[in-house]
């Protein structure tokens, strides 16, 4: 009987730093445990390094280093000794290695391979490992900010398509954009057409967001993810897989879960939820009869939706501000009591998250928190020059980076919370 294959698709390209982390903490020890892994899962792994470490690699034969492309290495872990292996490991005949680890193809490529020219199926588990931003995207390359000549051509090259607001939207914005250095979630759901797995996990950060499940609730069963910022050993894959025993699907999602909990040390604050992908579309119907309603009110009854949010624990702060759904309504709730349409959300996202872990002291005095995060910036200002919304990623168009910013009367609310600060939209 087939083994359920794990797939580890692990970016480490913004840095030396996060590429020797990444062969430290993660590679050196899967393989060390590759006996005890191996006993019950198949595991591939597609893994990009920063070009200074591959550099450090005498005789490799990796294709040509590129401006914008990094190569990267795709293996099984049974067929690997050590980590000096990896340099040895050329492209097998007809095989394209140079595209951008945040490509859709890259991704798409990576599945299908390791499906064998079939389907991965509900046994099987996809595992994202790199820097992630939310409803942004993960395996992104951070930190993105550009400088001298990549910033005046990029810039000059964005002028063409957008009007700019400030230099800080371009740097954090459309520099990013244009170097196609991470997969929004409406790209990983197509890069997953053709399958459908038990388990997605994000060893990245921000991951567990509406707008990223509601656009993976076709390609996996449930998504483990933090709501939060990650430290580098938030969680290990070696340990988890190795005292897995053998789980799958939702029960591999658990075992994470309970794995984050036992290793997470005194004073540490980590925060993990395993969140049902098919209850996506139901936790959407209900924040739309929300939003539906609350677009009939008057400006002067926003002041409980803005204690609530003010109350509420912020997460992403520093480029995708989200909030916690169940927390912030659940406040909504107790500042108004009379509004059905708050406790029908406040069900539906509590049938939606499997198990959650939030442990350490960030967050105490929020005992509230769901598991289950959704962009809401404070003002139109932040959402436009910081977050991109309406002109580039959180926008009602082709570039949108989620379906469920199409599909929903999400962004029409945040129109009308921002109304006194957000001029006419065009």
């Amino acid at each position: 009987m087939p083994k359920p294959r794990i797939l580890i698709y692990a970016k480490a390209t913004a840095d030396p730093t996060t590429s020797g982390w990444l062969c430290r903490e993660v590679l050196t020890p899967l393989i060390a445990q590759r006996a005890a892994v191996g006993a019950k899962y198949d595991v591939y792994c597609q893994v990009a390094f920063h070009k200074r470490t591959i550099r450090r690699w005498e005789n490799n034969n990796f294709p040509p280093i590129g401006e914008t492309h990094t190569p990267f290495v795709r293996f099984s872990l049974a067929n690997i000794t050590d980590l000096s292996a990896l340099s040895e490991l050329t492209p097998p005949p007809g095989e394209n290695w140079s595209n951008e680890m945040g490509s859709v193809t890259a991704l798409a490529e990576f599945l299908s391979v390791s499906a064998k020219g079939g389907e991965l199926g509900k046994d099987d588990t996809v595992v994202f490992w790199g820097h992630g931003g939310g409803w942004r995207g993960a395996v992104m390359n951070m930190p993105f900010r550009l400088r001298g000549e990549e910033f005046t051509f990029l810039r000059a090259e964005a002028s063409k398509r957008i009007s700019l607001w400030t230099e800080s939207h371009f740097l954090e914005i459309i520099a990013h954009r244009l170097d196609d250095s991470h997969i929004q979630p409406r790209e990983m759901r197509k890069a997953f057409t053709g399958h459908k797995v038990g388990l997605i996990a994000f060893n990245s950060c921000l991951m567990a967001n509406l707008e990223v499940c509601y656009d993976l609730r076709d390609a996996a069963d449930a998504v483990v993810a933090s709501i939060d910022y990650l430290d580098e050993d938030e969680w290990s894959i070696p340990d988890w897989l190795a005292s897995a025993a053998g789980k799958v699907s939702v029960e591999l999602g658990k075992a994470l879960i309970e794995n984050v909990k036992s290793a997470t040390p005194y004073g540490i604050s980590r925060a993990i939820s395993l969140i049902d992908t098919s209850k996506m579309k139901s936790v959407k119907l209900a924040l739309d009869d929300f939003c539906r309603h609350v677009l009939l009110q008057s400006p002067s009854e926003r002041v409980h939706r803005t204690k609530a949010r003010k109350d509420a624990l912020l997460f992403g702060k520093t480029y995708a501000t989200t909030v916690d759904i169940h927390e912030y309504f659940l406040r909504l709730s107790i500042l108004d009591k009379n509004e059905s349409f708050v406790r029908y959300v406040l069900a539906q996202v509590q049938a939606s998250v499997i198990k959650k872990a939030c442990v350490g002291p960030s967050y105490v005095g929020h005992p509230e928190i769901g598991g289950l995060t959704i962009f809401f910036p404070d003002s139109c200002t932040a959402a436009r020059e910081t977050y991109g919304y309406n002109r580039m990623l959180y926008h009602k168009d082709a570039d949108s980076a989620s379906t469920f910013i199409e599909e929903s009367l999400w962004r029409n609310f945040l129109e009308w919370y921002w109304q006194d600060t957000c001029p006419a939209i065009t």
